[in-house]
């Protein structure tokens, strides 16, 4: 209990950790462009405040009949114009190079963490998570608080300064004038608490709404082939009027604030109006020009305060929606333990009374216990839905919550650095990726290799023919659209053949091949000496699994048998059924 307690007060401090990290990429590593950016926006703020005193000279000086007066103050006003316009210039220079450094730097820290979960952190709907915090939320983060807490700082100031005139002008009035400020900031704060909630409950609607439209693209060959369009057009609609439904709630809170603030502020405003006639009237220091001049001022006190809510809400959506991807990303890092997996095996990879399950009360594996000695090659067979896949997520430390034990020669894979078994494994799937760029860099994942093991890693996966036609430099196409299906699957296993890692696990690598490539690539894997092969598959040729060194056959999460390929058939047991069936 103790080191549970312990490792959640850790992840607790990691995750406080990256938010940080995250805030800090948005203002303190882009501190200088922030001053700048501040420093203008103060400057045109104040060029705006004295705009109402310098009209308010003039319209006295008109009242008087003194032309110097108007004069001096149509100089003042040039003046006030000029400049506010000259910083606006440099304003507009600056302000966008603070934005983008901000959202650039912010993703740069996101994914800079990303890149060091482990494997198994995209499962369950992890991906969308994920594109969600780095598109959507980024986003709102950017719009409703950085575009928003500069300008708001020089209101501020502009407020400050419009209370200070007015303080010059008459004591009552700015008593008058604070005031209404007050009531009004009061009354649209407690109206604003909401919208910091409506922002993450939006963006959690949006992570659903975003895997929901992945899942539809990804699946959309197997809808067109079963007719079922309609279905999908109502899983659509009904996420997309989710997430546009809690859109209008938010929206509808936004309003809410402003439509409350204005109230409010319209009140200040005409008390102090009417409170600087009744001072004009009855000759208590107060001219006409300064009735002007205090409507206008309340203008500008009434904005960055009524705006002020508004920001300060839009600031604790933010550090929500930055906590929640702390959160996220302080989770499974992907480092495990410090003991270093020997980058070539002596002994094997072996499993004892393994269990494990994705939910509670469901097993996928049940006290399985094998072993695949180093440098053999091992065929995994069973029906569909024997755990074959999840045996191999689990020797890519894809999850560590599984009961018994997993060990690469001594080391438990627990204890295990990620680094050094990924260093050590190798894994392909059936899904293939690929990067939008050429062969060449697809297979040696942008690294410096010799062409000639790179033309050799082909040539084993079956593209020899096709690197004679197009090259190494040919560009692969975005998700590998220039390539056919078995040809980005050879790509990926002449990725891993190049990498010449110790222990290669394939599963059901070859599914998307025709038979004859498929044959030649397993020939080739089970040609390879020094390395540990493990390998699912569906295809249960005799002179094949004959070269295999044993056969682990799964049937509901345990192994029922295991041998050489002769071996298994003269049990009469379960292989031997699926030999026949499949023949």
């Amino acid at each position: 209990m103790g080191q549970e307690v312990g490792d959640v007060g850790e992840a607790d401090a990691h995750a406080k950790a990256i938010k940080g990290e995250l805030l800090g990429s948005l203002f303190g590593a882009n501190r200088g462009l922030f001053v700048v950016s501040l420093l203008l926006c103060l400057i045109e703020s104040l060029f705006g405040t004295f705009f109402p005193v310098a009209l308010s000279t003039t319209i006295d000086a008109a009242a008087a009949a003194s032309l110097d007066d108007i004069a001096a103050s149509a100089l003042f006003l040039v003046f006030l114009i000029a400049g506010a316009n000259l910083t606006k210039l440099v304003y507009r220079h600056f302000m966008p190079l603070f934005l983008k450094r901000a959202v650039a730097g912010y993703r740069r820290v996101a994914f800079s963490h990303l890149l060091f979960k482990g494997i198994g952190s995209f499962d369950g709907g992890g991906q969308s998570r994920y594109v969600s915090a780095l598109t959507n939320d980024v986003t709102t983060i950017e719009t409703t608080y950085l575009e928003r807490v500069i300008p708001a700082i020089g209101n501020c100031l502009v407020c400050v300064a419009s209370f200070f005139i007015l303080l010059v002008v008459s004591v009552p009035l700015a008593v008058t004038a604070t005031a209404g400020a007050v009531i009004a900031v009061v009354v649209s704060t407690l109206s604003g608490k909401r919208l910091a909630e409506r922002q993450s409950a939006t963006s959690a609607r949006n992570e659903r709404f975003v895997a929901q439209v992945a899942d539809l693209i990804s699946g959309f060959p197997l809808i067109k082939s079963f007719f079922a369009e309609g279905p999908a057009q109502t899983l659509f609609d009904a996420s997309n009027e989710d997430l546009e439904e809690s859109k209008v709630g938010r929206r509808r809170t936004e309003q809410t604030i402003q439509i409350v603030s204005n109230l409010g502020f319209n009140f200040a405003t005409l008390s102090v109006m009417f409170f600087a006639a009744y001072l004009c009237a009855t000759g208590q220091g107060v001219t006409p020009g300064n009735i002007y001049m205090v409507s206008q001022l309340m203008v500008r006190i009434a904005e960055p305060i009524g705006e002020l809510p508004g920001v300060l809400a839009a600031r604790g959506a933010a550090r929500d929606l930055t906590g929640r991807l702390a959160v996220a990303l302080a989770s499974d890092c992907g480092e495990g333990g410090s003991a270093d997996v020997p980058e070539s095996l002596g002994e094997g990879i072996s499993l004892e009374h393994v269990g494990f399950a994705y939910e509670e009360g469901k097993e996928v594996l049940s006290d399985l216990s094998v072993r695949f000695p180093a440098g053999s090659c091992n065929a995994l067979v069973g029906a569909s839905g024997s755990g074959k896949s999840t045996l191999l997520s689990l020797l890519m430390g894809a999850q560590g919550d599984y009961d018994g034990s997993i060990s690469y020669d001594d080391v438990e894979l627990r204890d295990a650095s990620r680094e050094s078994l990924y260093r050590t494994v190798s894994l392909v799937r059936q899904d293939t990726f690929l990067f939008d760029a050429t062969l060449r860099e697809n297979v040696t994942m942008f690294a410096d290799v010799d062409e000639g093991r790179v033309r050799e890693a082909l040539a084993k996966a079956g593209l020899k023919d096709f690197v004679e036609e197009h090259g190494l430099d040919y560009p692969c196409g975005e998700g590998g659209s220039n390539l056919s299906g078995g040809e980005r699957q050879r790509v990926c296993i002449a990725r891993s053949l190049l990498r010449g890692s110790s222990v290669l696990l394939f599963d059901e690598a070859t599914s998307a091949l025709d038979q004859a490539t498929a044959d030649q690539i397993t020939r080739s894997v089970l040609d390879l000496t020094g390395t540990t092969r493990v390998i699912v598959t569906h295809r249960l040729d005799a002179a094949q699994l004959k070269r295999f060194d044993g056969i682990v056959v799964l049937r509901d999460g345990r192994v029922c048998e295991q041998g050489t390929f002769d071996e298994l058939m003269a049990k009469d047991g379960y292989f031997k059924a699926l030999y026949t069936v499949g023949q």
